[in-house]
Formats: structure tokens, C-alpha cells, sequence
């Protein structure tokens, strides 16, 4: 219906939107993006549907877990044909001087579950 198809089209914006505005892991302002991986002991090249996002929108919604913005990964999720359906993002804070990540997805497309 056309609720379902203008929800999907905003859905597909934001994803691109985001996208956009990440940068390749391999760029100099993605240093937070090679320290994390570093750190975890994860050596050779960052896959490209990997990148580093500067600024990413959080909304936690609660006094506990508030609204801002931190530096994070965005992972590319495709669909099998290849086309890019969500983004999974791992942000990246601190609490006191311990390293705290956060994940939450933005999907594109409705995903349906088939038993075979």
C-alpha cells in the first residue's frame, strides 16, 4: 500500500544518507576505524563495506542512554542480488577511559524468512 511504499522509500533514504557520509577506513580521518580494529587484533585490510563514520545520530531515549553523536563503524548489509538493503552501525564512546560500543541497525528493506 502506499504507506508501506513511502515508509520504504524514507527507510531507503536514510540508508543512503548515512552511507554517504561515511568515509573508507583507509582515509586519514579514520584512524578511531584502524585503532579499533588494531586493538582487537585484526590485522590486513578493512573490506570496503566496512567504513568509518565521524558523526553517527544515536538515540538512546532514556536518561540512562542519551541522544548524541559518536564516531562509529558502518558495515554494508547486501541482499543476495547484491544491492544494499541496511547498515549495521557500531558506535564508538567513552565512559570514564573505558571504550563502550553500541550496535543498532537501519534496515532498507523488508527481510522475509523462508523455512525450506
Amino acid at each position: 500500500d502506499a504507506n508501506t511504499s513511502t515508509n520504504q522509500d524514507e527507510a531507503n533514504q536514510s540508508v543512503e544518507k548515512i552511507w554517504s557520509e561515511t568515509l573508507p577506513c583507509s582515509d586519514e580521518r579514520a584512524e578511531p576505524a584502524r585503532t579499533y580494529f588494531r586493538n582487537r587484533g585484526l590485522k590486513g585490510p578493512i573490506p570496503e563495506a566496512i567504513r568509518f563514520h565521524p558523526n553517527l545520530i544515536y538515540r538512546g531515549g532514556s536518561p540512562e542512554d542519551p541522544d548524541g553523536t559518536f564516531p562509529g563503524l558502518v558495515a554494508e548489509v547486501v541482499g543476495v542480488d547484491g544491492r544494499r538493503i541496511g547498515l549495521q552501525r557500531i558506535y564508538f564512546y567513552f565512559f570514564k577511559t573505558l571504550l563502550v560500543m553500541k550496535v543498532s541497525t537501519c534496515c532498507a528493506a523488508t527481510v522475509q524468512q523462508s523455512i525450506f
